[in-house]
This record gives structure tokens, C-alpha cells and sequence, in this order.
């Protein structure tokens, strides 16, 4: 929809779940070659999330709790 929606805590996310954020700029490729859709780096981010709270068996919520609380701290 070209709407940019701005993830606060990528560059959280990005050191926090290292692994996850790989993943999630495979997808974004994936997304690219596939679609021909290009996602922004905060998308990646809240994918991240998503592949986060699925490997740790948590909710969303949780997740970007306790990124949000790291980032605070």
C-alpha cells in the first residue's frame, strides 16, 4: 500500500535476535524475487519479531515486551 511504518526498536531487534533478523532478510529477498515487493527495513524488523517469538514459543507481545523493556534498560 506504500505506507512507511517505522519499527522503534530495529536496531534492538537487529542485535538482540541476530539469527531471526538473517531469516528475515531472507524473506524480505524472497518478498523481492517472488513478488517483486520490497520491504523496509523496520518490516524486517517486525518479522524478526514474529520468527523470535515462534523459536521461543512466546507471544508476540511478550517478545516486543521484553525488547522494549531491553531498550529501556
Amino acid at each position: 500500500m506504500g505506507m512507511d511504518i517505522v519499527n522503534p526498536l530495529t536496531y534492538e531487534i537487529r542485535t538482540l535476535y541476530m539469527e531471526e533478523y538473517k531469516v528475515g532478510l531472507v524473506a524480505a529477498k524472497m518478498f523481492k524475487d517472488k513478488l517483486n515487493i520490497k520491504i523496509s527495513e523496520s518490516e524486517i524488523g517486525f518479522i524478526t519479531l514474529h520468527f523470535h517469538s515462534a523459536r521461543q514459543d512466546k507471544k508476540l507481545e511478550d517478545t516486543l515486551r521484553d525488547t522494549h523493556l531491553l531498550k529501556t534498560i
